[in-house]
């Protein structure tokens, strides 16, 4: 693999990581998809905007750096579960654009109508209210449920795809992917794809699992940007 390539996956990789940490920060706590409110009232702010444009460019530059990855381990052997990460990557990505898009445009032309109705979001009548209030909030709870539970199975994806990535990196014949690469990246993807849906089913303790998990994920994204920064130079 020419090593230019592999250093724009390392860039790609890294920087994609670090955006999506640092906007990831300036995103308020929303992670059950039963709850809107918080997430309504945001909605109205310039900061939403700004932040899950953000979050939208970090997700897809990280998913890139992701694929020039796998350039890089099917370089050296057939790598079918490699490839078949490929495909879960490019999934992952499909339903991540149609979060961050839906929330940067529906969601928020939803948040706009529901401040004009209600006055703040916090005023608005459960979903079961018979009446156009209610269609109203029914709308909302929908939408809202929906976004988000596109969004776990867009991390469920992401990181089925990092455990087969791993699988393949770890018996990779390329000494330049260290075993403790491949069982570090086996051990984030086990993690976030037992803590998923367990955060899915227990909103209440949703961030309690999902921080650490995605920290220990992000850890595995930083390392295998630095081991394609470190891709030989081409004979």
């Amino acid at each position: 693999m020419d090593r230019r390539i592999a250093r724009l996956g390392a860039v790609l990789l890294a920087g994609g990581v670090l955006l999506f940490g640092a906007a990831s920060l300036l995103h308020p706590p929303t992670a059950s998809p039963w709850e809107p409110v918080e997430a309504l009232a945001e909605a109205t702010r310039p900061l939403w905007l700004v932040d899950h444009a953000v979050l939208l460019l970090a997700m897809v530059a990280l998913h890139l750096g992701l694929f020039l990855l796998h350039a890089r381990i099917t370089a050296v052997q057939a790598a079918p579960l490699s490839q078949a990460a490929y495909a879960l990557g490019v999934t992952s990505l499909t339903l991540w654009v149609a979060v961050f898009v839906l929330e940067l445009t529906g969601w928020r032309a939803l948040a706009e109508a529901a401040k004009e109705w209600f006055g703040h979001s916090s005023a608005m009548p459960p979903p079961r209210v018979v009446g156009p209030a209610g269609t109203m909030s029914l709308l909302v709870h929908s939408l809202w449920a929906t976004a988000i539970s596109l969004g776990y199975a867009a991390a469920f994806l992401l990181s089925l795809a990092v455990l087969l990535w791993s699988t393949d990196m770890r018996r990779s014949r390329d000494r330049s992917f260290p075993a403790w690469a491949g069982s570090l990246g086996i051990a984030a993807a086990l993690t976030n794809l037992i803590a998923l849906p367990v955060a899915f089913a227990i909103p209440r303790i949703a961030l309690w699992l999902l921080i650490p998990a995605a920290g220990l994920l992000g850890a595995w994204l930083l390392a295998a940007a630095w081991l394609l920064w470190l891709t030989p130079a081409s004979p």
